[in-house]
């Protein structure tokens, strides 16, 4: 009950410093920008998370999927969990008449640098070897942004694979 008061305060439009923080996110994902998306995130992650919640990958899914939905337009769609080419990417935010953006999430079981530099590579190869671009690109999708996302108690690190256009 705790968790769902906190959540319900935090992911709704009466609370303008999260949903600032979410608009930031979300421009900062679609301007090719991991820096920011990396740093907003983390304050997200200072402020919202218990360490003791930080045990799981669901965990931060549905925290990044929370986030993201409060951004969510008729314009912008925000797909958790779909199949897409030979899997399920964790979300993907697509402009109706934009680019795309596919992120695959991963905990890391330690905190060292060299680790979560190395899950993120996991994490965009993932993406690449699933081909969680495939139904983007069938429906004519010209530009996708890719994030490798990894989670780590109440920090993360974003990698983006470089962009590409088909």
């Amino acid at each position: 009950r705790c968790f769902k008061n906190k959540a319900e305060e935090l992911f709704s439009d009466g609370n303008s410093e999260w949903v600032e923080k979410a608009y930031s996110l979300r421009e900062a994902l679609f301007n090719g920008e991991p820096k920011d998306v990396q740093s907003i995130i983390s304050d997200m992650l200072m402020t919202f998370i218990s360490f003791r919640d930080s045990s799981y990958e669901s965990y931060y899914h549905g925290f990044m999927t929370g986030v993201l939905s409060m951004v969510t337009t008729s314009d912008l769609t925000l797909k958790s969990n779909q199949e897409s080419g030979n899997g399920y990417s964790d979300v993907i935010l697509k402009n109706s008449d934009g680019p795309a953006v596919i992120m695959e999430f991963k905990r890391c079981e330690d905190n060292e640098p060299i680790t979560r530099v190395r899950v993120c590579a996991d994490a965009l190869a993932q993406i690449d070897e699933k081909k969680y671009d495939f139904d983007l690109r069938q429906k004519g999708c010209t530009e996708i942004l890719k994030y490798g996302i990894a989670f780590y108690g109440k920090s993360c690190t974003v990698k983006m694979a470089e962009k590409t256009q088909k």
